[in-house]
């Protein structure tokens, strides 16, 4: 799924850059302790395993893959405002912009599901 994914960096060498791909190395260990079945969208007594069709579908709309890929590619963005920590999408231009702001991984990781799973079931409605 990482192959999916067009980032869109900042320039080479900036501050902005660095946070970037920090961010982005936080994202792709989230989406493979996804694959590894390590991330849950809710606690005991229910556990509810994340998906990586689930990260899918908050950044394109669509739950799978077409068979004939996407007319072009999902993108990954970067929001560098530090009041913001949890990922946005825009499913129309097929994007995912994470949130720079922060450092810790396990903190990535809650906000990322925190996030995506409470934007699942919005999709498609007015």
């Amino acid at each position: 799924m990482i192959d999916l994914f067009q980032v869109e960096y900042s320039s080479c060498g900036s501050n902005n850059r660095q946070k970037e791909e920090a961010s982005i190395i936080m994202f792709y260990d989230y989406l493979q302790d996804i694959e590894d079945g390590k991330v849950f969208l809710s606690t005991e007594p229910t556990k509810v395993q994340m998906a990586l069709e689930k990260v899918l579908q908050f950044t394109t709309g669509s739950r799978s893959i077409p068979p004939l890929g996407f007319d072009s590619s999902p993108t990954i963005n970067f929001c560098h405002d530090p009041a913001v920590t949890l990922p946005t999408s825009n499913t129309c231009s097929m994007s995912i912009t994470l949130p720079t702001a922060i450092i810790n991984v396990d903190t990535f990781s809650s906000r990322m599901t925190y996030g995506i799973g409470n934007s699942l079931g919005c999709l498609g409605h007015v």
